[in-house]
């Protein structure tokens, strides 16, 4: 996993200050590691903590103040016999906010910062260039001018996210100076929406970014824009964002689309069909983000995603079976309850097609794609080894000549988490023509290399 980059809301040092709990004004330390967060209180001996209900406290401190947001005790410890300190874990910590209840924390405009955004789409007010002189020599000079932002219009999301270029410089010399640039996307929303409504809907755009890149994105940092009087604005970044295992590649976005238009089209059918996809979404990106799992629990999570996304997909079903009856019949019959269990889960997707049939359906829908993948496969081999593999993992059938094991595992693993990719990507409407092989030569995929 990489570490988490400067500038992040992961680098959050330790604030030793005091925190507001009622009446009492309690001396405390505010700390965060790898996006967890927690509070050291200090206590009298004796005296206990008595977090409010709504878990929401404030905290200060020399260097800030903070909103503190799900706390939940933990242990405590006694110290020298004559005093405790108490272990808190709290789920968020706005700073530069002083809420005083959950409600609140609400605004029609959040900032959201992904990693690597400009691989996606560069908004750029940078300029540099090479100044020759007459005697030969040549220096770079280089000018910034703040871009406009790039707007995407997300009509069916009911939203805005606007793209943009954020520039900080600094020096260390008079002679030297440093230019740093951040890429915020400004999600508007036509009314003011809360923290715990907007977070999902920051990790779905994230998803988003992952799904065109090829790669686990992050979020580096969220911010809370407050409207002020006179037109002004303050902003209040939220720490406790969870990480993801992030990845190095690929280092190209492996989705292609033509212009921010067209992006936009991509995000907004994201956004639209992300709670329908909602299963399909979820394993794919736990199956690409854990690299480190075993391989049969990743070939079996890559599995069920593409039947999750073609069972969504609107594909034909048969009529389903009465299993009402069916059970009925097993009872009179005194057949165990564990067995009678099994049959109802069994036949409650028995009229659904089978893998066998998903998997050929993505075979035709993906073949020229699948063929730059993987030419010596042909559709059959393709379908028969994997359901094959599935079924002996999943049902603990007998291992056969179809069953993928060691290296072979690995490539089908490989290319099931492909097709997984494709089959996301074509949900939304994007093109997938050539996608085939920008995933090979951005090493999205990486097959064995056979002697």
């Amino acid at each position: 996993m990489k570490s988490p980059r400067p500038g992040s809301s992961r680098d959050m040092e330790d604030h030793a200050g005091h925190v507001l709990i009622g009446e009492r004004t309690l001396g405390a330390t505010l700390s965060q590691s790898d996006g967890h967060l927690s509070l050291r209180v200090a206590l009298g001996a004796g005296e206990n903590l008595d977090l409010p209900e709504d878990g929401l406290v404030r905290f200060r401190a020399a260097t800030g103040y903070f909103t503190l947001l799900g706390l939940r005790e933990g242990g405590s410890q006694l110290l020298l016999g004559v005093a405790e300190s108490a272990t808190v874990s709290l789920r968020h910590a706005i700073k530069s906010a002083d809420f005083t209840a959950l409600d609140d924390i609400r605004s029609t405009t959040w900032l959201l910062y992904v990693e690597d955004l400009p691989a996606i789409h560069h908004v750029n007010g940078f300029q540099q260039a090479f100044v020759f002189a007459q005697n030969g020599s040549a220096q770079v000079e280089w000018s910034y001018s703040a871009p406009g932002s790039v707007t995407l219009d997300c009509p069916t999301a009911g939203l805005q996210v606007a793209l943009g270029q954020d520039a900080k410089t600094s020096s260390k010399t008079r002679d030297q100076a440093t230019i740093t640039f951040a890429y915020p996307m400004t999600v508007i929303f036509p009314e003011a929406v809360g923290l715990y409504e907007v977070l999902p809907v920051l990790h779905r755009i994230r998803q988003f970014c992952s799904l065109l890149m090829g790669r686990i994105l992050d979020i580096e940092r969220v911010v809370l824009r407050l409207p002020q009087e006179g037109g002004r604005s303050h902003d209040a970044e939220v720490f406790g964002v969870h990480p993801v295992k992030r990845s190095d590649r690929p280092k190209h976005r492996i989705a292609r689309f033509d212009d921010p238009a067209a992006l936009a089209i991509l995000l907004d059918a994201w956004l639209d069909r992300v709670d329908t996809l909602e299963d399909a979404i979820d394993l794919h990106f736990d199956a690409l983000e854990q690299e480190d799992l075993s391989l049969p629990l990743r070939f079996q999570l890559f599995v069920q995603a593409i039947e999750a996304a073609h069972r969504r997909s609107g594909a034909p079903a048969g009529e389903p079976i009465n299993v009402d009856v069916v059970v009925e019949t097993l009872r009179e019959r005194s057949v165990a309850d564990g067995m009678i269990d099994r049959v109802r889960g069994m036949l409650a997707h028995a009229h659904e097609p089978g893998l066998r049939q998903r998997l050929r359906a993505y075979w035709d829908a993906f073949a020229p794609e699948l063929a730059v993948l993987r030419p010596d496969l042909t559709r059959n081999a393709f379908v028969n080894r994997l359901v094959a593999t599935r079924n002996f993992y999943a049902h603990g059938l007998d291992l056969s000549s179809e069953v993928l094991e060691h290296a072979d595992l690995w490539d089908g693993t490989e290319l099931l988490k492909a097709l997984s990719h494709l089959v996301l990507l074509q949900a939304i409407g994007a093109d997938v023509a050539g996608v085939g092989q920008r995933m090979i030569d951005e090493r999205f995929v990486r097959f064995s290399i056979r002697a």
